[in-house]
């Protein structure tokens, strides 16, 4: 008998009840193919520490979060970007409470995440169905992504990059 498949996912969110309601929902999935290894942190300076310290496959990333303690992450979009550029072989899952649809394609083209998700619409099937299709053959948009991506921004080639995130986050103080 062929043994399972171990998948090492990190859940990254700054909200303890929001870890617990994805590690609750990730701990129902049965599959013959893999088990999940479910790890979580609550900052973004954690969640980068962890992947560069462990084998991580997967990572379900929050946007929002506060200044990393050393003012290098200012954001889950800075994780993410830094973990595509120096850790490409790991997944990321975006999962968001933002609904600006410009601010949404400006995340999809600097992280060019595995899947995307906004929290507020995500039942527990849509996040399973959205961890099986990034397993075996990513991306997975939700309808509500998917929708504001192609629709309201279809022509807009506008780009917020790193030096406009910062400038932006010096004029918010």
């Amino acid at each position: 008998m062929q043994e399972k498949k171990v998948i090492n996912i990190l859940l990254v969110d700054d909200h303890h009840m929001i870890l617990e309601g994805y590690k609750n929902v990730l701990s129902k999935i049965k599959s013959s193919d893999f088990t999940l290894n479910v790890e979580t942190s609550d900052n973004c300076d954690k969640a980068w520490e962890i992947v560069n310290e462990k084998r991580v496959d997967i990572i379900f990333l929050d946007i929002n979060f506060p200044i990393s303690d050393n003012n290098k992450i200012l954001s889950g979009e800075d994780l993410g970007i830094k973990i595509k550029k120096q850790l490409p072989e790991i997944k990321i899952i975006i999962l968001t409470v933002l609904g600006d649809p410009f601010r949404l394609h400006n995340i999809l083209l600097n992280t060019n995440p595995d899947g995307f998700l906004l929290k507020g619409e995500t039942t527990s099937e849509e996040l399973n169905r959205c961890l099986s299709k990034v397993i075996a053959n990513p991306p997975y948009y939700g309808s509500k992504i998917s929708k504001m991506l192609h629709s309201e921004v279809k022509h807009n080639n506008s780009l917020i990059d790193e030096v406009d995130r910062i400038m932006l986050y010096q004029l918010s103080l």
